[in-house]
């Protein structure tokens, strides 16, 4: 493998290629490429429960400084796991070697952020070369103590990356402590070790790839191999793996003892819950004195990193992180027997998805789920704003594994609709001769919709000009802002909120000669763009449905009579539905329209279905009004 990364580097000398030296060549000067990872060798070797070791080795050619992935090195390491060794070489086109660094020569940081008490740290070094193209060599190898976490192979794993090889070797020497998944992988070869088994992956030749619009998951596009234990300790709580349920127990292993809150400590709490009647409002009424009295600290220290602190500790420091808040909320509840579950969940929006059929260790989130009559709420217990119940697109709408008596369960959270989530917008404009116009924006957010532009944190932490908020989130020309003001917030499981502005809006129309061109759908805000006509590789995924209603009334000088109207559409897909219409009057019009997105999966033999709808309601959304001047 060394031989073949000395031809690539030599490329730009003129000499004779063999067949496969052509197709580096190809490679070294395609544009669908930033990189060329010419190997990634990892050997992951399972000792006992107690001990793992994972060896990597990579050699790559950095052709642009887009390449940022591999212009830095990262190890980490932490209570539970060790860097043995590093060494990272680079070399110049020809193979001369121009630096070579040791673990020594590595900046050491810590990797928490500045509300995290962590004993994360990593070695960090980056790479300031910058003669392109040139070549990188990296080896480094790490000693686990403890279990919980097997590694994920991504040979391939940022876009615009060329991998001409790759492998993964796995040692079990216990012969029964390893699951794998694989992905765009074959199965792997198996052979036996003296003791144990050997298993090995080997990938070649993977093209570059981009990512497509509604598909950012890797496994659409890039080798992977996931691997999981069986039998698994950390920290002398030892667990098993093979499936939710028995991961469920071992969490809850982790939490016993941990509610150890007395009757005297919730006096004032009690107090609260005195003057409330149902068990919904009971759940508010906690979930409302969590955030008035606690304060979210991210702790990961050792076993921190999955165990919370006692109910006790939270309630007399009044902090904690995801883990020790969550269960804090669920011990308030017990002491008015109320059941709530805590719940390991992946957070963020695009976050992938749990899989049901391959327990692993995968979540950085805990939340708490609490059933109640006909409903169940799902409770955010680290924000102290945060709408009652409300989940957004942080933890909306994927599968948790709720931890019971009985041991783990996977669920589903909260979907929010199309129906639910709602932007209602409101405009009056009033239009002058020379096309600027005076406006007046009222709009109102319910569901996921709230999150717009962080629109719901304009609530939990009001800035000083929140009017800077408006001008910076939203394309509508050149405006002044005279008001802003939010609405109240309705404090639900399913929000809403909103504001009204009032601003001037230089050439709010286009005026050429005798006409005011104008576009009244420029205030719809659609957040979606053009799609291109070419071939689709990968399905489509609206995660997240919505509506927009949208009203504008345009006051126009009473000279201007219309030369060019909107026409009245309907159009109806499997993917939504648009509607518009314009009512006409003396000195004034009306601009009625509905767009309807759902959510949703689609395989990639619709992208020209749902090419044409989305393209024909950007078309419809830009058409304009021509209005003319008749005197």
């Amino acid at each position: 493998m060394k031989k073949i990364v000395v031809i690539a580097c030599m490329l730009v000398t003129p000499v004779i290629l063999s067949s496969a030296q052509s197709d580096i060549s190809t490679w070294f000067t395609e544009k669908s490429s930033n990189s060329i990872v010419i190997s990634n060798e990892t050997v992951f070797s399972i000792y006992n429960t107690e001990k793992l070791t994972i060896a990597r080795t990579y050699e790559a050619v950095i052709k642009n400084d887009r390449a940022k992935d591999l212009k830095s090195v990262r190890i980490y390491y932490d209570k539970y796991q060790s860097i043995d060794e590093a060494e990272v070489s680079i070399s110049d086109i020809s193979g001369q070697e121009i630096e070579k660094y040791k673990l020594k020569d590595f900046d050491d940081m810590a990797t928490g952020l500045s509300n995290t008490a962590s004993d994360g740290r990593m070695k960090y070094l980056k790479i300031n070369y910058n003669k392109y193209p040139f070549c990188i060599k990296v080896s480094h190898k790490v000693t686990k103590k403890g279990s919980l976490h097997y590694p994920v192979w991504t040979p391939q794993a940022v876009e615009k990356q060329r991998l001409v090889s790759g492998r993964l070797t796995v040692l079990d020497y216990t012969g029964n402590s390893f699951r794998y998944e694989c992905v765009n992988v074959p199965e792997p070869e198996r052979s036996s070790l003296e003791q144990g088994v050997k298993y090995t992956w080997a990938v070649e030749n993977r093209e570059p790839f981009i990512y497509e619009d509604m598909n950012y998951d890797l496994e659409y596009y890039a080798p992977i191999v996931y691997t999981a234990p069986n039998a698994f300790e950390m920290d002398d709580y030892v667990g098993d793996m093979q499936n939710w349920n028995s991961f469920g127990r071992w969490i809850s292993t982790l939490n016993q003892g941990k509610n150890d809150l007395q009757p005297g400590d919730l006096y004032e709490l009690d107090r609260l819950m005195d003057q409330t009647g149902s068990t919904y409002e009971k759940v508010r009424t906690v979930y409302s004195y969590l955030q008035q009295n606690t304060r979210y600290v991210s702790i990961q220290l050792g076993i921190g990193g999955w165990q919370p602190f006692s109910a006790s500790y939270v309630h007399n420091h009044k902090y904690g992180d995801c883990k020790a808040l969550s269960f804090y909320t669920k011990s308030l509840l017990e002491h008015y027997g109320i059941r709530g579950y805590y719940t390991l969940i992946s957070a963020g929006a695009y976050a992938a998805e749990m899989k049901h059929r391959f327990p692993n260790a995968h979540f950085n989130h805990a939340i708490l789920t609490v059933p109640v009559k006909d409903d169940t709420l799902f409770l955010e217990c680290t924000s102290q704003t945060s709408p009652f119940g409300y989940l957004g697109t942080f933890t909306s709408d994927r599968s948790a594994l709720m931890i019971t008596d009985d041991g783990g369960k996977v669920i589903r959270t909260k979907k929010y609709t199309a129906d639910q989530s709602i932007q209602y917008t409101n405009v009056v404009i009033d239009l002058e001769d020379n096309g600027d116009g005076e406006v007046l924006l009222n709009r109102q957010y319910t569901g996921i919709e709230i999150d717009n532009y962080s629109f719901l944190s304009l609530y939990q932490r009001p800035a000083d000009k929140p009017e800077e908020w408006l001008v910076d989130n939203h394309d509508w020309g050149n405006v002044s802002v005279h008001s802003f003001s939010l609405h109240d917030l309705k404090n639900e499981p399913i929000p809403s909120g909103g504001f009204s502005a009032r601003f001037s809006s230089k050439k709010e129309a286009s005026a050429v000669g005798k006409r005011l061109f104008f576009n009244p759908g420029k205030y719809s805000d659609i957040y979606i763009s053009k799609l291109p006509d070419k071939e689709r590789r990968t399905p489509m995924l609206i995660k997240y449905g919505y509506s927009q209603i949208d009203s504008v009334t345009i006051n126009h000088p009473s000279n201007y009579i219309f030369e060019k109207s909107l026409r009245e559409v309907n159009v109806t897909s499997k993917y939504g539905t648009y509607k518009r219409a314009l009512v006409k009057d003396e000195g004034q019009f009306l601009y009625i329209r509905t767009f309807i997105i759902h959510s949703g999966f689609y395989p990639r033999e619709e992208y020209g279905e749902f090419r044409e709808f989305i393209n024909k309601v950007l078309k419809l959304d830009n058409e304009r009004v021509v209005l003319v001047n008749r005197t």
